[in-house]
């Protein structure tokens, strides 16, 4: 979910109305946070799951959701397009 809040923070920074764009940034950062947060919980609590399958199914989940949330960095592209819609 974080991940996919990332995909629209980008999407409202590069069409949203340029008066209210900072609010993109902002949603941008608070997503990267949420999802670093949710991140530390899974992988702290996955240590303690003795169903080896359903961790691996996690991490791989994980993965995924790692590729889409940091190549490239999102909060940086957002807040990059931000900056350039506002100059």
């Amino acid at each position: 979910l974080c991940a996919e809040l990332l995909e629209l923070a980008l999407e409202a920074a590069q069409k949203g109305n340029p008066n209210l764009i900072s609010d993109a940034a902002v949603g941008a950062q608070f997503a990267e946070a949420a999802y670093n947060s949710a991140v530390l919980n899974v992988r702290l609590n996955a240590r303690w799951i003795d169903d080896r399958d359903y961790v691996v199914g996690v991490e791989g989940r994980l993965a995924d959701a790692d590729r889409r949330a940091r190549t490239p960095d999102a909060v940086t592209e957002t807040m990059d397009v931000v900056w350039d819609r506002t100059r």
